[in-house]
Order: C-alpha cells, then sequence, then structure tokens
C-alpha cells in the first residue's frame, strides 16, 4: 500500500472533531458508518448521495502545505521600504522575477508596510508567473501590503497566473457516465500521458435544459459557458481506452452533450502568499449606488471587479494566513479593500487556511462586495476562513465550479454603515452557489452570524441568467447566530442537494422547489446539529482515504443466544489490506452489573464475547500502521429473550383417522403420516379424524386467540368439511381408537370450510378451546366431510409425518405475565412472591419454577435435565416454561473446581427445541461446545431477572 506520511496522518488524527453537546448522537441516513464512495453505478440524475469531497486542496490533502524554507529573497534587498514612505512596487517585482530566474524560492516581506500600485498599463500591482514561488510576509500583524492606487477597475494587487495555458485537441468522451467515477472512456487515450493535467468539459445542449426544466437557457445566446473540470491523469489504458484521473467526475456527462478531454499546459504550481495583510487606500469618491459601476466617471465605476488576490491558472497553491487590513489613512467606517478579496480562477486543487476578507468600500451590482469567489475552480479547500462585511462572502459561479470544501468558515455581517467618502453596502446577500450550475460542493461546519448560506434558483438575473446554481452541494453540521435570520440555509438544487445537521441560536433551513428544481432538497437533523457524527464530513472523508480504517462488523442476538463475534478488516480507500499481525480488542462499555467472556475464534481477525445482560455493547479493537495507531467501534445489541408475544405452538399429543365398514371398523391408524377423511355415504369408504390437544396448566383466562392449522394434501377443494369438538371424556388412546369406539358426541363446531389444495388451513378455535381447559386441560377436534361432490380421499399430515413443517398444531396467544403475576395464579400468597422465596420447599427458588413452568406451589418430581456427550461436545437437556414470565433470562456457567468465583460463562451456547410443547412446557436442548483444554468441567443454568 502506499503509506500515507506519518506527520500527516497524525494531523488527521487531529484534526477529526468529536460531537458536542449530551444529546443522543446520530448519523445521516446518506452516510452511514459503513458508508462507501459512489461510482459510476449510480446516478446524478436520480440517486440521492453524498459523494466523497476528501480530494480538496493542495495535492488532494494527501500531503500537507509545504513550509518552504529558501533560497530567500528579500524585499528590502531589492530596495523596497519598509516604511512605507515610498513606493515598493518595482523592488518586489524584481525580487518576484529574481525567485522566477532561479526556479523558485520565498519573496521575504520582513515586518513594515510596503506601498504598491499597478504601473502603467498592467491589471496588476504585482505578478507572480512563475512556480514554485511563495510571497511571504512576517505575520498578518507584522507586514501590510497597501495597494494606493484608486483606479483599480479590473485590476488586482497581486495576480498569480501564468504567461500562456495552453491546450490540446479535445478528445471525446467514448460513453456516458451517470455517476461518480475517475475512470473516464476515451476514443484515444494514447493521446493522454500519466501526469497530464487535463479539462473535462460538457455542453449546456437543448436536451440538458429540456430535461432540467430551465427555460431561462433556452436561447443559444443566454445559455452558460460549457461546464469544466481541471483534473490531473494517474493512469492511461490505450487497449481498453480509458484514462484515470485523481478526482471523481461531479455530474453525469451524456454523449448528447458533448462531453470532452482537453489536455492543459502551463498551469503555475507551487505558489503561494503567506502571513501578511494586504488592503487598499479607500478611494475618496461619493457615487456608490447599486448601478454606479457601469457609469464611468463615478467611484463605483473605478473600483469595479477589482480583487485583493487574483489567481488564476494555477494548481497545487495555497493563501494561508492573509488578512484584510485597513489602511491607516482610510476614513471610512473601516474601510479594509475597494470591492472584492480574493478569486481563484480555472484553478484547482488551492488550498485556502486562515485567511480574513473584510469590508469592502463598495458593494453595489455587476460582481462587488465579494470577499472569495471561486469560478470555474475545482477541488479547493478553503479552511477557517472568514468574511465580514460583504455584499456576498463565500461565492461559487460557472459551471464547473465543483469539488470545492469550505470548512469551518464563517459569514459575517456585523455592521452596516454609510462612511462619509464611501459606502458599504447597505445589507448583505450571504454566502451563496451565485449562478450557472456551480455543483457538487460541501459547506461543511460553517457558521453564519448575521447571515445565511444559499443555493437557490436565481431565475433571470444578469446578463445571461443566473438560472439554476447549483446540484448535489452538501450543507454539513451548520451553525448560525445573530439576529437578523431564522434560516441559515437555503438549499433549492437540481435533482437533489442536503442540507444535514444544523445548530446554534439561529437554525433554520428550507428547501423550496422554485425555478423547476422539484424534487425537494434532503433535510436532516435541522437543530440537531450538535451531536452530528461525525461532525465534519470532509475530515472523515479524508481520514477514510487516507488513514487506514479498523473496521468492526457483529451480528446483535437475541436470548437465550449470548455470544456474538466481532469481526474486524483493515481498509484503505475502501480497499481491504492485509490483516494486522496482532489485534487489541477491548470491551468498552456495557449495561451494568453485565459480566463478560472474551475468546478467540477460528479467525485471527475476530472475537467473540458472551455476555450475562441484555443491552447494548461496545467493541473496540485497535492496532498500529506504520506506526500509527488506528482503531475502530462497533455497538452490538443483546436483546432479552423473545416473550412479548406470548405466542406458542402446541403439538398434538394424540391423533389417528378412523374407517366404517365390516372390514376397517376395528382398524386403528394411530401410526399412519395422514390423515383420511371422505364421505361417499357408503359405510364402508367412510373416514373421520381425530387429534387430541394437552393443554393443562394454561389457566383458561389467559387464552386471549387460538387457532388450528391443518396442512391438507389434496387437489379437488369442492366438498365442505366441519371441526367439531368432541365433548369430554377424551381418553381415546392413539393406538387404540376406531371406528367402533370412536367418540362422537360433539360439543361445538369450530367450523365449516372448503379443504384448500396443497396448503394450510387454518381455524379460529377461540370461542371453543378456553372452555375446554377446566376439566383435564384436554381437547380433541373432529375433523369430516359433509358433502364431496367427486368424493376423493381427503389427506391431513398428522404428527407423524415425515415432514415436520407440515404437522398439525393448535397456536395459543396468552398475555405475558410479570414474575409476580405467573406466581399469583400459581396460588402463591404476596408474601411467598419473592424471586428467591421457595414456597413449596423443594430447593427451587420462585424464579427456578418460573423458568421451568413448574407449580411453585407443591414439589415437583419431574427430572429437571439430563447431560449427554458426544463427539463435538455436550448436550444439556432441559424441559422449561414455553413463555416464560417477563422474558427471563437465562445461560450457562462453566467451573472446573465448582469453587466460589470460578464459575465463568460458557460461550457459544446453542439452543435449541428438542421436542413438541406440552402442557406449557417444552424440552430444550443446550448444545455446550467441546473443550479439549479441560480435565472435567461442570456446567449450571444461571436464571436472572432482566
Amino acid at each position: 500500500m502506499n503509506a500515507t506520511p506519518p506527520l500527516l496522518r497524525l494531523a488527521l488524527a487531529a484534526l477529526l472533531i468529536p460531537a458536542a453537546g449530551h444529546g443522543q448522537a446520530w448519523r445521516s441516513t446518506l452516510y452511514p458508518e459503513n458508508w462507501q464512495r459512489p461510482d459510476e453505478s449510480a446516478s446524478f440524475y436520480n440517486d440521492k448521495l453524498i459523494q466523497d469531497f476528501s480530494f480538496a486542496g493542495y495535492r488532494r490533502g494527501e500531503e500537507q502545505v509545504p513550509a518552504v524554507t529558501g533560497p530567500l529573497f528579500n524585499v528590502t534587498d531589492y530596495g523596497a521600504d519598509p516604511s512605507g514612505a515610498s513606493d515598493s512596487t518595482t523592488a518586489i517585482q524584481a525580487a518576484i522575477n529574481a525567485a522566477g530566474t532561479a526556479g523558485g524560492g520565498v519573496v521575504l516581506l520582513p515586518a513594515g508596510e510596503f506601498r504598491v500600485s499597478p504601473q502603467g498599463s498592467n491589471t496588476f500591482s504585482l505578478r507572480i508567473s512563475r512556480s514554485n514561488i511563495v510571497l511571504r510576509g512576517a505575520g498578518t500583524a507584522q507586514t501590510f501590503l497597501l495597494n494606493t492606487s484608486t483606479n483599480m477597475r479590473g485590476k488586482a494587487v497581486i495576480q498569480v497566473s501564468p504567461t500562456s495555458v495552453t491546450s490540446g485537441a479535445a478528445v471525446p468522451i467514448s460513453s456516458g457516465l451517470s455517476g461518480p467515477t475517475r475512470r473516464i472512456p476515451v476514443a484515444n487515450a494514447a493521446a493522454f500521458s500519466p501526469g497530464d493535467f487535463v479539462r473535462l468539459e460538457w455542453q449546456f445542449t437543448p436536451e440538458w435544459i429540456a430535461e432540467h426544466l430551465q427555460q431561462t437557457w433556452w436561447s443559444e445566446t443566454s445559455r452558460p459557458a460549457d461546464a469544466r473540470y481541471l483534473r490531473e491523469v494517474l493512469a492511461v489504458h490505450p487497449a481498453e481506452g480509458w484514462i484515470e484521473v485523481d478526482a471523481p467526475t461531479r455530474y453525469s456527462m451524456l454523449p448528447r452533450d458533448n462531453p470532452r478531454v482537453t489536455r492543459r499546459s502551463g498551469l503555475l504550481t507551487g505558489v503561494g502568499i503567506e502571513s501578511l495583510s494586504i488592503g487598499n487606500l479607500q478611494h475618496p469618491g461619493t457615487t456608490w449606488a447599486e448601478n454606479d459601476y457601469s457609469v464611468e466617471g463615478r467611484a463605483a465605476y473605478d473600483v469595479h471587479g477589482s480583487w485583493l488576490i487574483r489567481m488564476q491558472h494555477v494548481r497545487d497553491g495555497w493563501i494561508r494566513r492573509v488578512h484584510s487590513r485597513q489602511a491607516a489613512a482610510n476614513t471610512s467606517s473601516g474601510c479594509h479593500l475597494l470591492s472584492n478579496g480574493i478569486l481563484l480562477l480555472d484553478s484547482f486543487r488551492i488550498t485556502l487556511r486562515d485567511c480574513a476578507m473584510r469590508r469592502a468600500q463598495y458593494g453595489g451590482g455587476g460582481g462587488n462586495g465579494y470577499m472569495y469567489r471561486l469560478q470555474y475552480a475545482n477541488e479547493c479547500l478553503l479552511d477557517d476562513c472568514i468574511a465580514d462585511f460583504s455584499r456576498h462572502g463565500f461565492v461559487l459561479s460557472h459551471a464547473g465550479t465543483s469539488g470545492n470544501v469550505f470548512l469551518e468558515c464563517e459569514d459575517r455581517n456585523t455592521a452596516r454603515a454609510t462612511g462619509a467618502t464611501g459606502s458599504y453596502t447597505t445589507s448583505g446577500s450571504g454566502s451563496d452557489n451565485h449562478m450557472h450550475f456551480s455543483h457538487s460542493n460541501l459547506w461543511d461546519r460553517c457558521h453564519a452570524h448575521d447571515s445565511f448560506w444559499t443555493a437557490h434558483h436565481r431565475t433571470t438575473s444578469g446578463t445571461v441568467p443566473h438560472g439554476l446554481t447549483s446540484a448535489h452541494s452538501v450543507y454539513w453540521n451548520s451553525t448560525g447566530s445573530g439576529t437578523r435570520y431564522t434560516t441559515i440555509v437555503r438549499s433549492e438544487q437540481a435533482r437533489y442537494g442536503y442540507v444535514i445537521g444544523t445548530s446554534g441560536s439561529r437554525s433554520g433551513a428550507t428547501n423550496p422547489t422554485g425555478g423547476n428544481t422539484a424534487p425537494a432538497d434532503h433535510l436532516e437533523g435541522i437543530g440537531l446539529g450538535a451531536t452530528l457524527e461525525p461532525a465534519s464530513l470532509y475530515l472523515d472523508q479524508l481520514s477514510r482515504r487516507l488513514v487506514p480504517q479498523v473496521m468492526l462488523n457483529g451480528t446483535p442476538v437475541r436470548f437465550p443466544e449470548n455470544t456474538f463475534t466481532v469481526e474486524a478488516s483493515l481498509v484503505l480507500d475502501g480497499q481491504p489490506l492485509a490483516a494486522p499481525p496482532t489485534l487489541d480488542w477491548q470491551l468498552v462499555s456495557a449495561p451494568p452489573g453485565a459480566r463478560h467472556l472474551a475468546t478467540a475464534t477460528s479467525s485471527a481477525t475476530g472475537r467473540a464475547f458472551t455476555v450475562s445482560r441484555p443491552g447494548t455493547y461496545t467493541v473496540a479493537a485497535g492496532t498500529a500502521v506504520d506506526g500509527v495507531p488506528v482503531s475502530g467501534e462497533v455497538q452490538i445489541d443483546v436483546s432479552p429473550p423473545a416473550a412479548g408475544s406470548g405466542i406458542t405452538d402446541h403439538s398434538p399429543e394424540a391423533d389417528s383417522y378412523v374407517r366404517g365398514g365390516t372390514e376397517n371398523q376395528l382398524t386403528n391408524y394411530g401410526s399412519a403420516p395422514e390423515l383420511l377423511i371422505k364421505d361417499s355415504g357408503a359405510l364402508q369408504v367412510h373416514r373421520e379424524a381425530f387429534m387430541r390437544f394437552n393443554l393443562s396448566g394454561i389457566p383458561a383466562q389467559e387464552i386471549l386467540n387460538a387457532t388450528l392449522h391443518l396442512h391438507f394434501n389434496g387437489t379437488d377443494t369442492a366438498a365442505t368439511g366441519r371441526t367439531s369438538v368432541v365433548a369430554d371424556p377424551d381418553g381415546w388412546g392413539e393406538l387404540t381408537i376406531h371406528y367402533a369406539n370412536r367418540p362422537t358426541l360433539q360439543n361445538a363446531v369450530v367450523g365449516e370450510w372448503s379443504p384448500p389444495s396443497q396448503d394450510w388451513l387454518v381455524l379460529n378455535a377461540a370461542h371453543v378451546v378456553p372452555s375446554q381447559l377446566s376439566g383435564d386441560g384436554r381437547i380433541t377436534f373432529r375433523h369430516q366431510i359433509l358433502t364431496q361432490p367427486s368424493q376423493p380421499v381427503y389427506a391431513i399430515a398428522s404428527r407423524e409425518n415425515p415432514t415436520a413443517s407440515r404437522r398439525p398444531f393448535l397456536r395459543i396467544t396468552r398475555p405475558v405475565p410479570t414474575l409476580d403475576e405467573w406466581l399469583a395464579r400459581n396460588g402463591l400468597e404476596a408474601h411467598e412472591r419473592g424471586p428467591l422465596d421457595d414456597p413449596d420447599e423443594d430447593d427451587l427458588a420462585n424464579l427456578i419454577e418460573a423458568w421451568l413452568g413448574t407449580d411453585p406451589s407443591r414439589p415437583d418430581a419431574a427430572a429437571l435435565s439430563r447431560v449427554g456427550i458426544s463427539d463435538d461436545g455436550f448436550q444439556l437437556h432441559l424441559t422449561m416454561n414455553a413463555a416464560p414470565p417477563g422474558g427471563l433470562i437465562y445461560f450457562i456457567e462453566s467451573s472446573d473446581t465448582l469453587a466460589p468465583g470460578t464459575w465463568q460463562l460458557t460461550p457459544a451456547v446453542a439452543w435449541e427445541a428438542d421436542g413438541p410443547e406440552t402442557g406449557g412446557r417444552i424440552p430444550m436442548v443446550a448444545r455446550i461446545p467441546a473443550d479439549p483444554t479441560a480435565t472435567r468441567r461442570f456446567y449450571r443454568v444461571q436464571v436472572e431477572l432482566p
């Protein structure tokens, strides 16, 4: 495996954020513990899916942003003035150019104020046009880069872009891609090589527009430009016709939309801006109306579309610890910058960390007052960045701007005021997916103070209608505060969008369907974000991809089965790795008072846990990979015995059929596998059947329902049959009954019926069973045919039928009593009903009597158990209560000495029914695995209250 650098893995471990608060932790239904990255089998058009956003940022997050050490180019050595008394533009640019000539390095701005301005016709004050150059200050409070020109229309203080970028010939994508994939089928894979940088593109065709119901883009002159995804080629397979890229596609790419791949050359890489503050000298003008940006000669016109930093055609770059700052000469209510902050344009895998952009002098129309804008930018990471006092804090625009992650960013609109010599925007409009389908982005643990996050349909706003702004973007664990907005997230995306977890003093979210964006987006956990797990989606996905995960799986069990097995696997990026040599296992939590026994299994990566109480158990396993500890947890639910239904199935204690006629009237058929019934009017062929059930021990008042289940084997269903109850006594013998001595006195009719064909007949017997329990507790049913046009013989499976699943049974439904109720019904006074009392002095406490189903009011001489020995272990046979009160817990313990303190739980005991139920009691067998290490072993059954 490609091991993740240990420092990065340790950093990831430190970044994983636990959910806060004391509420019940929860996970999204779309992101379970065993979440797998969606692939090409999914559909962006039809499926709800959480994509893998872990590819964002410098080098896909697989490497930390580097701390470049040199060579150093100190700008003061080139004549820059840190006192701010003179312009330093030419000197700083000379240091930048020298670093470029040297193949890269650190251009160092020491503490001080450095004044710059665009020179001549330049659209920038400073420009980095070569790779591997880092512009570094001494800190945001020490180094201040001040742009003194106020005529900055369309200009940037710092421009980071190459002198030229070239594109190769477009190669068609050869088949449609419906879901996220890194493997791209192309018409000519040989046109590419590993290490190439490419752009995947598709068009907004009329078919696409019609499918998405976006009429605002119907005219060719009002359509957005093509969608663009920048990627790196990792592998090429010319024979099979595909290339593999570094990050998945972010929306469906269908043949009719002209999908294609184009090689891109000339992108800058390894460039960074860090540890400084930057600002503009304020404009002295007074014309700042909404549309003044388009009127030449007005102040708003001069500052329109200006930026502090514009980064274009860059890959694997960074901006960190860069803040906007107010110039000392600025009097206009704290103005930091003229219009906009940072622009990422046609760039990918860029990391912005610990940046703060605040207070635009102009926030009018046309694209002003934006603190951060990502346009045709892919897989970028904005981490811990702040936007304050803006028209829009964070903006995504244009098709294909996707895969970007905003991690713990904050949009604030703390104050709105009009300065003496300039105008701030009077009302912020939140952070948004601004226009032209900038889809599949993640807002993770972001905060809005007096602001909000939105991806809504913007209808006809803009020269090219902004229209549909997003699909499949995720707002994860958003928080809000302030007084201006109750709703902090609005999601109105195509196909699906996702708002998962919100919290804070403002935590509302909405999912309207304006602009033909139905179905409504996915809202989940609104107001419950404080306990959402994982707290950060991006960090969890990055950890899953880069750090091996110990994945634990186990199956819940129900008493009397009380041993569960947990299997561990080591997984990296969804793929299994070789099993570690050792795993450290731990039972992290268990119900109060529970005991447990952990034993090895035949699997090197498994562990069996035998427990004594129902409830939830948390098991953990850990190991080390390349010296870095990794671990996983799983919760296993152990349920109490199933006692809530009170349903028991009783087999007949005897059944037989009889046949008339001289030759057969004395013949017994008690051992026959089928009970035959027929009535043709001729005595010699007449047959009827009898079956008797023993329900002694079941009080009549406890019968809630009773159904008789008979399985027929035949094809003719035209007859009319009758089942009735035979009057007492019920003493006929299964092997002695015949036609001449059969009971014929009818007590009650159960029902008349037509024989089913090869199927079950179920008769409601609730109205006849209770009356039969007052005598000997037995009930006999008589089955007859009354009319049968075609005169066939009908066969009912008997209790001796070789197919056990067809044998007859009587299903009784009873209420499940508490232990005290059960003891009361058995005649015990209140003072005798303690679980450990033994009123009949037979050395069986009431708890044991209830579990066995024996009479607690008198000694019971019936055999309680017997032990058998087989080649594969012991067999402990018991007859117990078929429906013990309150679901009593029972399990096996063992000892090799009988000494106190040596009894321990016996693992992997299998409990099975060992015969039909009779009189409310059922034979059971507990199969105990052999222990080859034991020379002797004693076993006992432990019974407990839940």
